[in-house]
């Protein structure tokens, strides 16, 4: 029997694994939309194997224990592909002919040598009589996956992928992207928790423009099992705002983003939101008092990044009640405005932190990567594009350009600002880069709001069933 924990039904359904700092660190500077999706369901069925292992594993037992798995969960109205599914043989249903473990349409096992892993077909699956198991026994590095051969894509379109998994550790999505060179390139796509159910993944990406075909795969890293089926990839048209929006995010507070920042702001008359854990503030390398109040002077809006900083994941609740309340005292002391607004550190959340959040703040900001339009809207969870040190104008050209095709929400999160590119760490933009990221943004016509406005402008136009009440 493999360990019996439960996830709480809430109405906001994406949520990120609590990891380490250094995890979060790596994983937060990506260049796609991402929007992770769990829906719980009720009813319980049971799964037993169909077969042993592939040509290509380990002949290792697989413990694929699933007397506590749930029966399937629909999918919300906004999320039914509108499109053609990519992904062939998508929930394992058909096999090869020469060998019935095996599933058909190019599906093939990947794992690092290192490891032992097994891979199997398993039913019941989460629709149908199959599934992918991939499991590993013992762990020596790398990912391992189930994997169907890239699709073509077109440059420049938006795509989504789901599928429905189970699992006994926390495992990760992954964006192959393929150029006309033949050049392959690997990206992060997003987290899932374990979990003993049927849960969903859902994910956004833009299709760089000398990219021809994509694979995304959910993979493994760890000593556990994943049981994945119900793919689906197909091309995504988010439902349109009345015009699009961009929104300038800073956090943390730190002190080059006051002297080179904000004159930058001010020659384009953009207005952005600054998130500060307020118990740095007068530390050094941070915002003073008065750098605070200059910016709630100026317009900007001043939110909160909580007081210390802490995986909020870890905390309780009286901790977080400690957390968000005393970060809202705080800058109502400087400011004399009560924030709105609150980016989780880290991006990491879970419904508990989501529920004492919201006896506080209208708008919660993580760092779940996307575009936010009618369809997707939630105020607990404000999708953004993060920006890294090997961010390019490219990729801000990209957003840009697709946040005004598609009329959506674009939210661009900037820690540091410093020309000290050696030492100002991973999460920091240049003073000319950003200048550049201004130019295009104010080129593209695209009216600035902080992320208060731009949230309650969107809040007027989204339909999303209890997502914004």
């Amino acid at each position: 029997m493999h360990e019996n924990y439960s996830l709480p039904i809430w109405n906001h359904d994406r949520k990120p694994p609590q990891k380490s700092a250094n995890y979060w660190t790596c994983r937060r500077g990506v260049a796609f939309v991402l929007i992770l999706g769990s829906l719980l369901q009720a009813s319980v069925s049971s799964a037993t194997s169909l077969s042993t292992t592939s040509s290509k594993t380990n002949a290792l037992s697989i413990e694929s224990n699933l007397d506590l798995v749930k029966k399937p969960f629909p999918l919300p109205p906004s999320r039914k592909p509108n499109n053609p599914n990519l992904i062939p043989n998508p929930s394992a249903e058909s096999v090869q002919s020469s060998n019935s473990t095996l599933p058909s349409g190019g599906w093939d096992s990947v794992a690092n040598t290192n490891s032992a892993v097994t891979y199997a077909l398993v039913n019941p699956g989460h629709t149908g009589a199959r599934a992918f198991n991939v499991s590993i026994q013992t762990y020596g590095g790398g990912e391992a996956f189930w994997k169907y051969p890239p699709q073509s894509v077109t440059p420049g379109k938006t795509y989504e992928f789901s599928d429905a998994y189970i699992s006994d550790t926390n495992t990760a999505v992954w964006l192959y992207l393929i150029d006309k060179n033949g050049t392959e390139t690997v990206r992060w796509l997003g987290d899932t928790y374990k979990s003993p159910d049927w849960n969903r993944f859902y994910g956004q990406f833009t299709v760089p423009e000398d990219v021809v075909s994509v694979g995304v795969y959910h993979s493994i890293s760890s000593k556990g099992f994943l049981i994945t089926d119900d793919y689906n990839l197909d091309e995504y048209a988010p439902l349109p705002l009345h015009r699009p929006l961009v929104s300038l995010s800073f956090d943390d507070g730190l002190a080059p983003v006051y002297s080179n920042a904000l004159p930058l702001l001010q020659k384009f008359h953009f207005l952005s939101t600054q998130f500060l854990p307020t118990g740095f503030i007068d530390q050094k390398g941070r915002f003073t008092r008065s750098m605070v109040q200059d910016f709630s002077r100026y317009g900007h809006e001043v939110a909160s990044h909580s007081v210390t900083h802490p995986f909020l994941t870890n905390f309780t609740k009286d901790q977080l009640d400690q957390e968000f309340m005393q970060s809202q005292q705080q800058i109502f002391s400087i400011t004399g405005i009560r924030p709105t607004s609150l980016a989780t550190p880290y991006g990491a959340y879970n419904p508990t932190v989501i529920k004492e959040a919201s006896n506080y703040f209208q708008f919660v900001r993580n760092v779940n990567v996307g575009f936010n339009s009618r369809d997707n809207a939630d105020s607990f969870d404000i999708k953004v594009q993060n920006i890294t040190a090997s961010t390019t104008i490219n990729d801000i050209k990209t957003w840009v350009s697709a946040a005004k095709r598609d009329r959506t929400w674009l939210v661009l999160v900037y820690h540091n600002v410093s020309d000290d590119v050696t030492n100002a760490g991973f999460f920091n933009t240049p003073p000319g880069e950003l200048e550049r990221h201004f130019q295009l943004i104010q080129a593209s016509g695209i009216a600035v709001l902080p992320i208060n406005q731009a949230a309650t402008e969107l809040k007027a136009q989204s339909f999303s069933i209890g997502k914004w009440d």
